[in-house]
């Protein structure tokens, strides 16, 4: 079951590869310079209008306008580069918005809705790795448990690396199992104390490690146990501080890490691996010293370390060493402790005593990868953000121009994607008929009156609409024209069909 394939990363090679990548501009924790980073486009579905004039086309003053699927009029603008009017509180104008400095000081950005980020498993997710900077929250209260992440916010991930420990084995641990890992090393101290005791959460499960595992009388044993799915509680040596190991319905895969004691647990052990206890009993005040690699036939310490499912007892090595097992699904170890101890009273009578433990989360190496979140800002044009995926329509806002000009597109289709979708419309002249002052594709009695009105000074005619009411193309309007439609549409002499 265990593989002798050993994959050991020196410290020098290590080092290398640190230095070999550059270092990202976020500030991380402890001031250290990034491993890695990776782009991530976060962000919702948003678009940008490029809307420009065809030959002979002035729009610097024509009115545009766009509706969504229902009719319902959500954003407003005039001419290529005027002012957006957005009339859906749901949209957001980042016409303007050009870089990422422009993000920040963007007068809504506190406004602008999250978008929800799932962080990598591995690496931004208790207990192996966390998403530093990104746990902004949506609501007031952090309360449904997920990230939120705004365009320019700056995260990283800060999490236990395997690729930059020491591995000195690995193996792959059965579904329903339970690993015991112990010391050989354990006679030698004359512990014969320590053990572990797991204790299934539910009465329903069971497990085929019961009752106290001695590790004296199974030193340099490793052993597997039927265990059913789920958490168990973990003794050790009679202290319990609430923590548990859990079993898997599947295969989970292991490596074996070494590295030095104080390096892992920092701050537990002085540098020869002592640990130095204060006591009390019948007036008396002793100082108890516990050697971890040692003599603990009457001063023990009891250590166990888990991960997963897989429980290790090492003991250091002369060196300073441990080696111990960490899933690579979730890298991460913990080592519950407790101690035991026996000394005598200046009176000669023995005192027997115990507890003090308590639960450390191994301090394993650890990379840091920058999070850019990446965000196609437009150049030009209009750009409209956090649009809902549908068919929106684009049109002239303004009937006297709607009946002089045509769009290259109309219809803008918007899909559920995090890239920036670009629409540019083009605006054309129609080729409008002569004669049709109301420009609707027929000579009738409308134009008659409409070129009527506009001579007698009563209502004008709009946009290119004087072009066709010139019939006779003599430069001006006048009861000639008028002659020459009526004409046409009482039959007596057809306008030749000619379009402007």
């Amino acid at each position: 079951m265990i593989s002798k394939k050993i994959r050991v990363l020196s410290a020098v090679m290590a080092a290398a590869v640190m230095c070999a990548i550059p270092a990202g501009a976020q500030t991380h924790i402890d001031d250290l310079p990034a491993d890695s980073a990776t782009e991530i486009r976060q962000n919702k579905p948003y678009m940008n209008i490029g809307v420009k004039a065809g030959e002979d086309v002035d729009i610097s003053n024509m009115k545009f306008a766009i509706k969504d699927s229902s009719g319902k009029k959500v954003a407003e603008f005039t001419g290529a580069e005027g002012n957006l009017k957005i009339l859906d509180d749901t949209l957001y104008d980042f016409s303007d918005i050009h870089s990422q400095a422009d993000m920040k000081n963007y007068s809504k950005r506190s406004s602008i809705p999250y978008d929800e980020f799932i962080p990598d498993k591995l690496k931004g997710l208790r207990p192996g790795g966390g998403l530093m900077n990104g746990r902004s929250t949506k609501y007031s209260s952090y309360s449904d448990h997920k990230y939120y992440i705004r365009l320019d916010d700056e995260c990283y991930y800060y999490y236990n690396d395997i690729n930059k420990m020491t591995v000195v084995d690995t193996m792959t641990v059965p579904a329903n199992t339970v690993f015991v890992d112990i010391d050989s090393k354990f006679p030698d101290l004359k512990n014969t104390s320590s053990y572990v005791k797991l204790e299934p959460y539910e009465d329903s499960q069971n497990c085929d490690l019961k009752g106290n595992y001695f590790m004296y009388q199974h030193a340099g044993e490793k052993k597997s146990f039927n265990a059913d799915t789920g958490k168990y509680k973990i003794y050790c040596s009679g202290g319990y501080v609430g923590d548990y190991c859990e079993v898997y319905n599947k295969p989970v895969t292991y490596s074996k890490v070494r590295m030095k004691f104080n390096d892992a647990f920092p701050g537990l052990a002085d540098e020869n691996l002592k640990i130095t206890k204060e006591t009390s009993s019948f007036n008396e005040n002793h100082t108890l010293v516990f050697d971890l690699r040692g003599d603990q036939s009457k001063l023990t310490f009891s250590a166990v370390y888990h991960s997963g499912s897989v429980i290790t007892t090492p003991i250091p090595d002369k060196d300073g060493y441990v080696e111990f097992w960490i899933s690579n699904e979730a890298p991460s170890a913990e080592m519950d402790y407790d101690y035991d101890w026996v000394y005598t009273l200046d009176t000669g009578s023995p005192v027997f005593g115990g507890g003090g433990g308590s639960v450390r989360t191994a301090n394993l190496p650890k990379s840091i990868e920058d999070l850019n979140f990446v965000f196609e800002y437009p150049e030009k044009g209009y750009c409209l953000y956090n649009v809902k995926p549908e068919t929106y329509t684009l049109y002239i806002d303004n009937k006297g121009d709607s009946r002089d000009y045509s769009l290259s597109r109309s219809k803008l289709n918007v899909t559920d994607t995090k890239d920036m979708q670009k629409f540019n419309v083009t605006i054309n002249k129609k080729p409008l008929l002569l004669g049709d002052c109301n420009r609707d594709g027929v000579i009738d009695v409308t134009d008659v009156v409409m070129i009527a009105a506009h001579i007698k000074g009563r209502r004008f005619l709009d946009g290119r609409g004087p072009l066709t009411a010139d019939v006779n193309e003599s430069g001006i309007i006048d009861i000639n024209d008028i002659i020459t439609i009526a004409a046409h549409v009482k039959g007596r002499k057809p306008i030749p069909s000619k379009y402007i």
